[in-house]
């Protein structure tokens, strides 16, 4: 037996329906771009070895807003010539820290622990952010953890992860297999072949 004209036509639509839905849904309208710290060490200011900055940040797609991050400035000896306290590390967090300044993707971020005399963390860039990522500019870049004084942080930035699609852009690519799965079932029913 033979499908009719009008279901060949109402297959045809639901497949291109549902393939369209999930080629829109290829492309996330508001994803997330996670960034890694690599290599970075800090100097104290009489330029010896003082630890290592480590963690993430995460922005927008745009680049243009810090929407998460987790970094942590390791915990190092006493900073000679300037105090003779240790650098005693601090993991910045979104919890226990807020973004006060920040001129993305072009310039810098700077992270200020919540507090009386807490930990800061100023990030400036040698070029400008983008998808794979940047070097640290380590004469504008520091840590400071108060009395310790600051260090200077030299490394990359790199890129870890690539744009996260949002739930809404999950939902429609299921919607659009629902749509191709859908209309396969339905033109596999129609064209059951009997015999007299």
């Amino acid at each position: 037996m033979c499908a009719k004209w009008g279901d060949i036509m109402r297959f045809k639509f639901l497949a291109a329906a549902g393939a369209a839905a999930m080629v829109m849904a290829g492309t996330a309208a508001d994803a997330a771009v996670t960034f890694q710290f690599s290599g970075v060490t800090f100097r104290d200011m009489g330029g010896n070895s003082a630890g290592t900055l480590t963690g993430t940040f995460v922005t927008d797609d745009a680049l243009a807003v810090i929407t998460d991050f987790n970094i942590v400035a390791s915990p190092a000896g006493s900073n000679p010539g300037l105090t003779n306290f240790p650098f005693v590390g601090y993991n910045f967090t979104t919890a226990n820290s807020s973004i006060v300044a920040a001129t993305l993707p072009s310039q810098f971020f700077r992270i200020d622990a919540l507090g009386i005399n807490a930990p800061q963390l100023q990030i400036f860039f040698n070029s400008s952010l983008t998808m794979r990522g940047t070097t640290i500019n380590t004469t504008s870049s520091y840590e400071n953890e108060g009395f310790s004084g600051s260090r200077l942080p030299s490394g990359s930035i790199v890129a870890v992860a690539t744009v996260v699609p949002e739930p809404a852009t999950w939902s429609m690519m299921m919607v659009g297999a629902a749509l191709i799965a859908g209309s396969i079932r339905y033109h596999r029913r129609k064209s059951i072949v009997t015999f007299a």
